[in-house]
């Protein structure tokens, strides 16, 4: 069932390979007979992609105001470290501030 036909493969990559080539079949599949409500009405709908498109309004109502919490820097850096990022260098370590040691 996991065979890869390969003998440079192991047998975990294959079993990764596997699901991989079923999913991409499975994709492929759906794009040859897309469902339209009109044109297609017996056609395949996708529902991985059709959850995450139903979800959406969702989740970002609800991610959006923790999102600063989250621990996750955005593109301009932490405003406490006091310089954006791509400037740190071993030199301006001593910039960061002293945390006591437990």
């Amino acid at each position: 069932m996991f065979s890869s036909g390969s003998p440079y493969l192991s047998s975990r990559g294959s079993v990764i390979k596997w699901f991989w080539d079923s999913a991409e079949e499975g994709y492929r599949t759906y794009h040859m007979d897309e469902y339209d409500e009109d044109k297609n009405p017996s056609g395949i709908i996708n529902l991985g992609t059709s959850e995450n498109k139903l979800c959406f309004d969702l989740l970002s109502r609800r991610v959006s105001p923790s999102a600063p919490l989250s621990g996750i820097p955005s593109s301009e850096g932490l405003p406490s470290l006091g310089f954006p990022p791509g400037e740190y260098s071993p030199r301006s370590a001593g910039c960061l501030p002293r945390l006591p040691w437990p």
